[in-house]
């Protein structure tokens, strides 16, 4: 029987050291990428960063036209505060989702009831594809945090869910933490209402 124990703490060891390098990794690589912009998207990536640079210089809105209030505010607002930190996007966008990642693993735990599924559903988060994504991941547009937002409030729902005979008060950060996840995906996507 202590033998097992100690196996199982081993391996419960061993992955919470690799989940921790690849989070750290994440970081770094996300560090180094370059940002990439499709420059004819007046709309689109021209205008994020065009939204970004007005809020950074305290000009909310910018020279009043046609396009200034198509887009949400959530990834010029990231934008802003990447500037005036000087961390990189990537590692704020990255950051947000390892984050993410933790609570719906944290979220979940109730139904897995397993230290090693939990440290295995949170690495396996860790290597979404999608965050290596050219067209997601490293261009300057809002697409990069949706994906974070989203789970943020798929999160909050099993958080929630996993709880609720336990009273509302351990339901209720949970509810708050889906109520946070909509109210950023509904001011990043212009389509989302």
């Amino acid at each position: 029987m202590k033998t097992k124990q100690t196996a199982e703490r081993i391996t419960v060891i061993v992955l919470a050291v690799l989940v921790l390098f690849g989070a750290v990794s994440r970081l770094i690589i996300a560090a180094k990428l370059p940002i990439w912009g499709f420059v004819p998207a007046k709309q689109d990536d021209a205008l994020m960063v065009l939204n970004g640079w007005n809020l950074y210089h305290g000009s909310w809105l910018g020279q009043y036209n046609e396009v200034i209030l198509t887009k949400g505010i959530m990834y010029p607002l990231l934008l802003c505060v990447s500037a005036g930190t000087g961390i990189s996007i990537h590692i704020w966008v990255m950051a947000s989702w390892i984050l993410a990642s933790l609570l719906f693993s944290i979220a979940l735990y109730p139904f897995l009831k397993n230290r090693i599924l939990f440290l295995l559903l949170f690495g396996l988060l860790l290597l979404n594809p999608a965050f290596s994504n050219k067209y997601i991941f490293l261009r300057v547009y809002r697409n990069s945090i949706t994906m974070t937002e989203v789970l943020l409030i798929f999160v909050g729902a099993f958080g929630c869910f996993a709880r609720y005979r336990k009273g509302p008060v351990r339901s209720l950060p949970w509810m708050l933490l889906m109520a946070v996840g909509y109210m950023l995906l509904r001011f990043t996507r212009e389509d989302s209402a």
